[in-house]
């Protein structure tokens, strides 16, 4: 049943408020609220759930799922369920003081332990009602408990909540963007931010090219070295011109798609003058983006602020209109009111308005720097609203045209611009900005800038190179890169290349593509990369191991041996269980997966008929995990020689020890060390008994 099937059939039975909690990932919050309000316009409370480490199981931080969901069309953004009432309660002074619609939380009991056979929640009423001040500190509207509470918990918090008002601090007066894992706040006080041009094949007939061909390449490779260069925001352009009118938002799907892959970190603006293409991009991306742009044209306008406000978007508005670019500044400021006053009237907060105050070539106009930076001051001052320039127009037609955007940025920053839609691979322009952050007081404790430099001597200036100028990089880099950033659609030609070029296709992939995965084990492992990474990179594994895979040698293929995999009876949860097994297959192991809600005797009875050594066994919830004792259990009763492994995220070492498990893994990566461990007790084992013998 889909979720528009099912909020439908809800709305039928006249509800009086929907909740929609327990939720991990940004886009499926997304889906669901957008398939509610088409049937439904009452109240709606929308929660999350967090993991220990104060993450959800996607990686989105408290910060950016507040800023993603309270922008949505809903009246409470919360909390609930996985972890205990102290937990949560630090995720939430770190949404209080920019949260804007009321909140509400809804802990567990603490985090689940197993004792026997029983699952038993270790907090009390007391952990609860102790964290209730706190949570009213920080403006919470409404507290409840989720799993293992009960009317206890309701009973002893009751009367200290009734007596209590939330304080609802006034937020601060900031602007946020964000992508799925995080946010970057716009306002005084805060760095200059730089926003990537590079993803437009305006002027770029190559590019253009590739994408009517469908071919994201230049767009993988743009999203990551900008983001690597240091890009605060990535603009997706992907007008192509002249083209089927329904090509550019299919490109706009498949580019958002690309450029999260590969740069999940920069939030997105959405750049088309096409309102179709434009949802498209917002419905793709998991974040709160930035809508790129729209005109003092009223036309223009009310085809795109309602896709702002239906998908929560901020909006750029460019001071021009149907007359062209105004060369004063009294022009600028009358379109300034118009889109002002459009997007008061659409509901638009104006924390979520941008105005681009427009810069026209100096050598044409010489008066007109000094008009933009004038505008700049006057649309701050008036509206409170942040502001922006595309940099580059300023200094064309002049020789040394870097040296003039470099000095044009200075003196804009210093006019208070919020900043820039540029090329972030100009090294210029990226030091400017920082040393202008320091001297503004816009860069606390001059974090950003010892991160950028660190200290290191400044670079010795060798030729010049043009920015974005591709240097052709070692065929082993570009395979080691592609594993890494996840590119599935150039791996096998990578692959093939190498075969080509004489690499031994056991050198390729044990020395090259087996160390690039175990790179993403280590960033996953570190909390630089997320799920998304590694399910990305582990489908790009099995892409090239398609390609090398008759080309090994026998006994290279698969040579850990076979390992079966389940989610066991009762749950059908199976995202870290097939993530595992994309790693395990990578590393050399026959995997048998039986798939999810598999009852122990066809676990038990598939292991003997393939003579497994190894049995990997899944559960993500407490009334499931457990089933994996009732599977071990029978298959020791069975007389079963293999050995056993579990994971899931309700389970642990301590549980797996308990219920006669020989190993357990927390992650994929560690399930893949636990894997090898037992093989290699097993294989040492064989070995004694045959020196024996």
């Amino acid at each position: 049943m889909s979720i528009e099937e099912q909020a439908a059939a809800l709305v039928s039975m006249d509800p009086d408020l929907f909740i929609v909690e327990t939720i991990f990932e940004l886009r499926e919050m997304k889906a669901i609220i957008q398939a509610i309000r088409r049937h439904y316009d009452g109240p709606v409370i929308a929660q999350l759930t967090f993991q220990e480490d104060g993450r959800t199981f996607y990686g989105t931080d408290a910060l950016t799922a507040l800023t993603v969901v309270e922008a949505l069309d809903v009246d409470v953004v919360g909390a609930n369920c996985s972890v205990g009432p102290a937990q949560l309660l630090d995720l939430f002074r770190q949404m209080a003081p920019y949260a804007v619609k009321p909140l509400s939380v809804e802990p567990n009991a603490g985090l689940p332990v197993r004792e026997g056979d029983q699952t038993i929640f270790p907090g009390s009423p007391r952990d609860l009602m102790d964290c209730v001040p706190g949570f009213v500190s920080c403006g919470v509207s409404i507290i409840g408990g989720c799993c293992g509470t009960d009317e206890s918990y309701i009973r002893t918090i009751r009367p200290v909540v009734k007596a209590m008002r939330p304080e609802r601090p006034d937020p601060l007066p900031v602007t946020r963007l964000s992508s799925g894992t995080r946010t970057v706040l716009f306002g005084p006080g805060l760095p200059f931010r730089l926003i990537g041009e590079r993803i437009n094949p305006s002027g770029r007939r190559k590019f253009r090219a590739e994408l009517k061909e469908g071919s994201m390449a230049t767009v993988r490779r743009e999203a990551a070295d900008q983001a690597e260069a240091g890009a605060d925001v990535l603009d997706v352009n992907v007008g192509v011109g002249g083209a089927d009118p329904e090509l550019e938002a299919l490109l706009m799907a498949q580019a958002v798609r690309t450029v999260q892959e590969v740069a999940p970190g920069p939030p997105l603006s959405i750049d088309s003058a096409d309102p179709a293409a434009l949802e498209v991009g917002l419905a793709e991306a998991p974040g709160k983006c930035l809508i790129n742009s729209i005109t003092g044209e009223r036309e223009k306008i009310l085809r795109v602020l309602p896709l702002a406000r239906k998908w929560g978007a901020a909006v750029l508005g460019l001071l021009v209109d149907d007359k062209g670019v105004p060369k004063t500044v009294e022009e600028r400021i009358r379109i300034a009111e118009t889109i002002v006053a459009a997007c008061d009237e659409a509901g638009i907060p104006r924390r979520d308005l941008f105005i681009d105050c427009v810069c026209l070539p100096v050598s044409a106009a010489p008066d007109q720097a000094r008009a933009t930076m004038r505008t700049i001051q006057e649309v701050r001052k008036r509206f409170h609203v942040r502001t922006l320039l595309g940099l580059s127009n300023v200094s064309f037609g002049l020789p040394r045209r870097e040296l003039v955007n470099r000095t044009f940025l200075a003196m804009a920053m210093e006019a208070g611009l919020d900043g820039a839609i540029l090329n972030p691979l100009d090294r210029d322009l990226v030091e400017t900005a920082a040393a202008g952050n320091v001297l503004l007081q816009r860069d606390p404790n001059f974090s950003t800038y010892i991160g950028l430099f660190g200290g290191a001597p400044a670079p010795t200036r060798g030729p010049t190179v043009s920015p974005g100028e591709e240097k052709e990089a070692p065929l082993e880099e570009k395979l080691s890169r592609a594993v890494i950033e996840g590119d599935r659609d150039c791996i096998q030609d990578l692959v093939r290349e190498g075969v080509k070029a004489g690499i031994d296709p056991m050198v390729l992939n044990s020395e090259i593509l087996v160390p690039a995965m175990e790179e993403v084990g280590r960033r996953f492992n570190a909390k630089i990369f997320f799920l998304p990474q590694v399910i990305l990179a582990a489908e790009t594994m099995q892409k090239a191991f398609q390609v090398l895979r008759p080309l090994l040698p026998r006994e290279e293929d698969s040579t850990k041996g076979k390992i079966i995999l389940a989610t066991v009876k009762g749950d059908v949860h199976d995202i870290g269980k097939n993530i595992l097994a994309a790693v395990l297959e990578n590393h050399g192991y026959q995997v048998i997966d039986l798939g999810k809600n598999v009852d122990r005797g066809t676990i038990v009875s598939r292991a003997f008929k393939e003579k497994a050594p190894l049995v990997a066994l899944s559960a993500l919830m407490t009334t499931t995990m457990v089933e994996m004792k009732r599977v071990i259990a029978e298959a020791r009763k069975r007389g079963l020689p293999s050995r056993f492994l579990v994971g899931g995220a309700v389970v642990n070492r301590a549980f797996a020890e308990e219920i006669g498990a020989d190993g357990y893994g927390r992650d994929a990566m560690e399930g893949l060390a636990e894997a090898d461990r037992l093989v290699n007790r097993l294989r040492s084992d064989e070995s004694d008994e045959g020196g024996v013998a």
